[in-house]
């Protein structure tokens, strides 16, 4: 898979492809996501892709990037955790890589 990334500013990266214990999810901006499905992003397993709305501000972004890729791990490793989990989890990842970030 090609290494690339979304920049914007100092603000943590979103790649276009990341390998998931070995399995390669290509990620795509899918416009009305919020708007007509009520979601943000999505995850789909079959077909190892994850959809972030580009329409929702950067930072909502990189949060539900980090969210649909804990979703994928978690049903990857049948891990078992609640949506509310998958949600704590990628607030608080998403604070420590925004520092991480702006420190380089």
């Amino acid at each position: 898979m090609a290494s690339a990334f979304i920049y914007v500013g100092a603000a943590m990266r979103i790649p276009t492809c990341i390998r998931i214990i070995g399995l390669g999810y290509q990620i795509e901006w899918v416009k009305g996501l919020l708007a007509n499905e009520g979601d943000r992003g999505n995850v789909s397993y079959n077909d190892a892709k994850i959809r972030i709305d580009p329409d929702i501000p950067f930072d909502r972004q990189q949060r539900t990037f980090l969210h649909e890729t804990i979703h994928a791990i978690d049903e990857t490793l049948k891990i078992g955790l609640k949506h509310d989990q998958v949600a704590q989890l990628a607030a608080g990842l998403t604070d420590v890589l925004r520092q991480i970030e702006e420190e380089t």
